[in-house]
């Protein structure tokens, strides 16, 4: 059984490791250049749990740098894989094991950290080229932005460098940094992530958004199954799935997800937002209204990679 204790300190260790990180790079080279990015400072500012400290370092290979720094410095560094780096992308992924400040145990808290940069997408592939860039440049990249917000280690400053993420996560707006055929080209999967963040926020989306997520519905096709799978299932646990989905059939989505989908009354779909909030449960619950639902089933799920046991 949980202890309270011990689910108070999972609740909030990501908040004392950001805490432990700040008091860190106090004083040092690293002071006025790393940042906290993403969906981690929009939850907090939501005032939700914050999960997934992602930081970018606004330096030339600021990430992998950074995180070799952190873990001398704390003392567990381990030449391969404490940081774990991925050069090409300019990324680093570091664990805080062995630390522990203000009483909790930050052992089981992983750090992602990357340099700002700019990128560079070729098309059908969703690994772009990338090179240093500046702080603006990396959060116009973005989705959307709601996770294009900064918060700066050391102080805790926000920066909304794009002047729209505040008053979107204020107004519950879901819009792209840039032209949304730009965000859409570059990255089609942003299109799910925009359709799931909705369901899970009950987000509004501008008219000129669902028109490009439309327009480029057929680039959906670029990316793999295992990925779309990923959004779908996120979207299915969410507390508005029926929402979901039905965005995926207004939308012209789901011959690139479940082709049956358009095939299914809307009432029907709402209605998987109200079945228990499980996976297999809300799958079975929407192919469940078609003819020969489990066949249909099987083949639809099979060709976007679920595991036998699921099907």
């Amino acid at each position: 059984m949980i202890s309270l204790k011990n689910l108070l300190l999972e609740i909030t260790k990501e908040n004392v490791a950001e805490k432990f990180l700040s008091n860190l790079v106090r004083g040092t080279e690293w002071e006025d250049h790393v940042f906290i990015a993403g969906g981690y400072v929009r939850d907090q500012l939501l005032g939700s749990d914050a999960k997934d400290i992602d930081l970018v370092v606004s330096l030339p290979d600021g990430g992998i740098k950074f995180a070799e720094w952190v873990t001398k410095k704390v003392g567990n560094y381990k030449a391969g894989s404490n940081p774990c780096i991925f050069p090409k992308f300019g990324t680093a992924k570091f664990t805080l094991k062995g630390v522990t400040h203000d009483g909790v145990d930050l052992g089981e808290v992983d750090v992602e950290v990357v340099m700002t940069r700019s990128e560079k997408y070729t098309t059908g592939s969703r690994k772009p080229d990338v090179a240093f860039g500046d702080l603006k440049t990396d959060v116009e990249r973005r989705d959307a932005t709601v996770n294009s917000l900064l918060k700066k280690l050391s102080s805790g400053e926000i920066l909304d460098l794009t002047g729209k993420g505040k008053e979107d996560l204020r107004n519950g707006v879901l819009r792209t940094p840039l032209d949304p055929d730009e965000t859409f080209r570059d990255d089609p999967l942003r299109i799910l992530r925009m359709v799931r963040m909705s369901a899970k926020y009950n987000w509004t989306i501008p008219m000129n958004i669902l028109r490009s997520m439309r327009r480029n519905a057929a680039k959906l096709g670029e990316i793999s199954r295992e990925r779309v799978k990923d959004e779908v299932d996120k979207m299915l646990l969410t507390n508005n799935a029926g929402k979901a989905m039905r965005l995926l059939k207004a939308l012209k989505l789901a011959p690139f997800v479940f082709p049956s989908i358009d095939k299914i009354s809307d009432a029907d779909l709402v209605g998987i937002g109200k079945r228990p909030k499980d996976l297999s449960i809300r799958l079975a619950a929407l192919f469940y209204p078609l003819q020969n639902a489990g066949a249909v089933a099987e083949v639809e799920l099979r060709n976007t990679k679920y595991d036998t046991d699921t099907i």
